[in-house]
């Protein structure tokens, strides 16, 4: 189970202003701008991937975006992730798609 704490959240709101979603598997942090919700970081637990863990969380905060306004979802994935193939290939399963993949980030979008 993985537990961050209030001080891992305080830190990526203060330093970063981005909101952290947990999981009792995993975690991802979000943030808003206008109308886009952008997922920065999503992490489940090796032991629970392909178990639509990353779904689940996608699908709650899209959720809670939805409700603030926002009518699309982007997702960042660093190209330096040892999970790229994996993290594209399940985040364009979910109903991304590439929009840019210039430098060391692939950016995938999609409508809420």
């Amino acid at each position: 189970m993985v537990s961050l704490g209030n001080k891992y959240r305080e830190y990526v709101r203060e330093a970063y202003g981005r909101q952290v979603f947990e999981h009792e598997c995993g975690f991802a942090s979000y943030s808003i701008k206008d109308k886009y919700c952008i997922i920065h970081d999503m992490y489940v637990e090796p032991e629970s991937r392909n178990m639509k863990v990353g779904s689940e969380m996608a699908d709650q905060i899209k959720a809670i975006t939805k409700n603030e306004g926002c009518e699309r979802m982007v997702c960042i994935i660093d190209k330096r992730n040892m999970q790229y193939d994996n993290s594209i290939k399940a985040i364009q399963g979910y109903g991304f798609r590439v929009i840019d993949n210039e430098g060391l980030y692939t950016t995938l979008e999609r409508d809420i």
